[in-house]
């Protein structure tokens, strides 16, 4: 499930620099102070709702990620995932 949701942040975030930049690795679209390009209101939309998601997964792996450290601090080895 970590793995899962780690791969998704990254598609997410991908996606939104593909959305805006025009490419996700290396954005055509950039400039000084901005973009070349205006993004569309749908496509500032789609951002929006990706980033929304993102937001979500991106806490649940924080408090996954504080859970393993909080473990970490009790004991001599760790326990991740059930392992």
């Amino acid at each position: 499930m970590q793995a899962k949701r780690i791969q998704r942040l990254r598609e997410i975030g991908q996606t939104i620099g593909e959305i805006a930049g025009g490419e996700a690795v290396h954005p055509s679209n950039p400039r000084v102070g901005g973009m070349y390009k205006a993004c569309t209101k749908q496509a500032v939309t789609k951002m929006y709702d990706l980033a929304k998601e993102g937001l979500v997964l991106a806490h649940e792996q924080m408090e996954f990620m504080l859970a393993i450290i909080n473990n970490m601090k009790k004991r001599d080895w760790v326990e991740v995932g059930g392992k």
